[in-house]
């Protein structure tokens, strides 16, 4: 797993590399495994860091979530996904959902940077579905596009 000798996420950071045998059997299973960082991670705006490590290697971006959500939530919503990406979907900077939450909510991707490599971070909504910057209660907009917001 050579790509976690450069990676400064809180988890591979700090946790010896005991977990490469699941990681290696995640990516031989899924094609990608995901890391929930809970701390204060300071790869994202929210100390909150949910990524995938993989979904790269099949054409297109690793994802990553700054909104403290569920795990099991936060795995369908990557799974959803990464099932869309080995169809051959491809997902743009951008882009906005429809389809990939409950209820009606919209999500967007916008290009970001985890572990000085490029992501697409889901964007989550605010409680009225706000997803633009512009249009987003301050703490959902802080946690989600503070270290961004120049490239907006």
């Amino acid at each position: 797993m050579d790509e976690h000798e450069d990676c400064e996420c809180g988890y591979c950071h700090s946790a010896p590399f005991e977990a490469a045998e699941w990681e290696a059997k995640a990516l031989m299973e899924y094609g990608f495994f995901i890391h929930y960082v809970t701390g204060n991670d300071p790869q994202s705006p929210s100390g909150f860091n949910s990524h995938t490590h993989g979904l790269d290697l099949i054409g297109g971006f690793d994802l990553q979530i700054t909104v403290p959500l569920k795990p099991e939530i936060i795995a369908s919503i990557f799974h959803d996904l990464a099932a869309r990406m080995k169809s051959g979907r491809k997902f743009s900077n951008g882009e906005v959902l429809d389809d990939v939450l409950s209820r009606g909510y919209k999500c967007r991707l916008v290009l970001a940077e985890e572990c000085e490599r490029p992501v697409l971070r889901v964007i989550m909504p605010d409680p009225k579905g706000g997803i633009m910057p512009n249009d987003m209660d301050k703490n959902y907009r802080d946690a989600q596009y503070k270290d961004i917001s120049s490239r907006e």
